[in-house]
């Protein structure tokens, strides 16, 4: 079987959806993939170490006109992945939105002959809200002849406003050895960065609004009266970072507060394995920008971590309340306070929640369960499709 997968949404290019669509196309078959995506920074470097992906890049538009760009990218996209077809006859087509890569797939599918398949992550949320798009957005995901969704949440809002269609769910996932690092010793290396008998709160995020990092900031005055060893490391950046920084010094704690920015995977996990407590409230925003899984709470479950998530979006797909993780008001400042001093208060309860995320994480989101279920959902989808095309013959 010949898969292509159109993504607006790649690596080196960080992410969720990013993570997902590598961690899972990389594990198909070798040489039955061809991923379609755009030309970001640092993407030439990142597909020359690839080597288990075919990767074609097409580049970004040159005009920053809104309207016209948008337009470019669909016009690149479609002219590269005819291409594509003439030379490597996909048998099916993977697009990672619905906007501009499912338009992409359906005329392609008009084209050729062919079926293809939308991914929902969290985002695609949005065009009931203020899209233009809209009518064009419908029109991709009613003519799909599958979509698959990250998480619950989104599965059942467009399955309210999409009855008839076939919608399949496949969470993200996390790698068997993610929480090993060779070598390693946590003790040491908390020592080196100076925090050798302080308590560490993480995050683990793009530094935008709906990460809810910015109340966790609004609460640090009150835990710092109780716990004076404390400090909130935040790793990622993006274009709340001035807005959070300006809040920590404000409310005067920005000495317990530290943005390490983008760091790589590696030293990531170091700080996971250091950590005393995992926390994202993530809340909704305007227009409905809302955290699609959260794929950071596995990531930090699979270390043995209690995890904090805002009850907002799909994060309830990757935190069974109470069992592995809290569950809290993203907007409720008590909430999240007595969530963090909980666990820190309570070893013994913050060491069961670990204990079980980890098992949790390990056992049922493995990426090569998950990339097992997306591989034999489309040879299923291929062999429906043939035998459609039998039957009308």
């Amino acid at each position: 079987m010949k898969i292509l997968l159109i993504t607006d949404d790649f690596l080196p290019h960080m992410g969720g959806s990013r993570l997902y669509y590598y961690n899972i196309f990389r594990l198909f078959p070798s040489g039955e993939t061809v991923v379609l995506t755009k030309k970001v920074p640092g993407s030439g470097s990142f597909d020359r170490h690839e080597d288990i992906l075919r990767i074609v890049r097409v580049p970004l538009p040159l005009l920053k006109i809104k309207k016209i760009g948008d337009i470019l990218i669909y016009i690149n996209l479609l002219a590269a992945s005819i291409g594509i077809f003439f030379k490597f006859r996909p048998d099916i087509i993977h697009c990672g939105e619905v906007l501009p890569s499912g338009f992409v797939g359906l005329l392609l599918s008009r084209l050729f002959n062919r079926p293809y398949i939308v991914y929902l992550h969290n985002n695609e949320m949005t065009y009931d809200t203020f899209r233009g798009e809209k009518y064009v957005f419908y029109r991709v995901l009613k003519n799909a002849h599958c979509i698959i969704t990250a998480c619950n949440f989104v599965r059942d809002y467009f399955m309210e406003k999409l009855p008839e269609k076939r919608m399949v769910l496949v969470n993200p996932g996390i790698t068997k050895d993610f929480n090993h690092i060779g070598g390693f010793d946590p003790q040491r290396f908390k020592t080196s960065l100076g925090l050798k008998d302080t308590r560490v709160i993480l995050t683990v995020a793009r530094l935008v609004r709906r990460k809810g990092i910015d109340n966790v900031i609004r609460v640090l005055p009150r835990l710092i009266g109780k716990y004076g060893d404390l400090m909130y490391i935040v790793i990622g950046e993006g274009p709340d970072q001035e807005r959070i920084v300006a809040l920590a010094e404000d409310l005067k704690v920005s000495r317990k507060v530290t943005i390490k920015g983008v760091l790589g995977q590696d030293k990531i996990k170091k700080y996971y394995s250091i950590s005393d407590v995992f926390i994202m409230p993530n809340r909704e925003e305007a227009f409905g920008d809302i955290e699609g899984f959260g794929m950071v709470f596995l990531e930090a479950q699979s270390f043995g971590k209690p995890v904090i998530g805002g009850r907002s979006g799909g994060v309830s797909d990757s935190i069974v309340d109470n069992v592995t993780g809290l569950l809290v008001d993203p907007n409720d400042l008590d909430q999240i306070e007595k969530a963090i001093d909980r666990l820190l208060s309570d070893k013994g309860f913050a060491d069961q929640l670990g204990s079980s995320g980890r098992k949790r994480a390990l056992e049922e989101f493995c990426w090569d369960k998950k990339a097992k279920d997306v591989y034999l959902l489309s040879e299923q989808i291929v062999r429906e499709f043939h035998q459609r095309k039998i039957d009308r013959a």
